[in-house]
C-alpha cells in the first residue's frame, strides 16, 4: 500500500485488539483489573483475558512466557492529571506524566507504568494544539 491511497475509502478491519504477553495470566488478571478499573469482559481461550475498550477497540493478555515482558500498549484518557491519581488510588506505581511537543504545533501528555512482567503500559490524553502553534514555521 502507499500513501496516496483515497482517504474517502473506508477500511474492512471493524475491530483492533492489542495483545500483551504475560508469564501469569491469573497474576496480570488483578494488575489489569486495577490498571482498567473493572474486571476483564471475557476469556475467549485458556490463559487469555479480553477488555473491550470503546468501540472496536479491545485489550487481550495472553500467557505467553517466552515473550512476556517486551510488550507496549497505549490506552487514551481524557484527564491524564485524574487517571494518574485513579491509579495511583488503585495502588499502582506511575512513573509520573510527561509532556512532549508533536509535529504541526501539538502536545501530548502522557503517564507510564510497567505490570509485573515488565511490559509498558502507557496511558495518554489527546494532542492538544499549543497556543504558540499559530507562529511556528518550518524554519524553526
Amino acid at each position: 500500500m502507499n500513501g496516496s491511497q483515497d482517504q474517502s475509502e473506508q477500511s474492512p478491519i471493524t475491530n483492533v485488539l492489542a495483545v500483551v504477553c504475560v508469564t501469569d495470566v491469573e497474576r496480570a488478571r488483578g494488575w489489569y483489573e486495577r490498571a482498567l478499573g473493572r474486571p476483564v469482559d471475557r476469556e475467549p481461550m485458556e490463559g487469555c483475558l479480553e477488555w473491550q475498550l470503546g468501540d472496536g477497540g479491545g485489550l487481550q493478555v495472553i500467557a505467553d512466557p517466552e515473550h512476556a515482558g517486551h510488550g507496549m500498549v497505549t490506552l487514551g484518557v481524557d484527564d491524564i492529571d485524574a487517571h494518574v491519581a485513579v491509579l495511583r488510588g488503585r495502588g499502582l506505581e506511575v512513573d509520573g506524566t510527561h509532556e512532549g511537543d508533536m509535529p504541526e504545533g501539538a502536545t501530548i501528555r502522557i503517564a507510564q507504568l510497567r505490570d509485573p512482567d515488565g511490559n509498558l503500559v502507557t496511558f495518554g490524553e489527546e494532542p492538544q494544539t499549543r497556543p504558540d502553534s499559530h507562529q511556528r514555521t518550518k524554519a524553526d
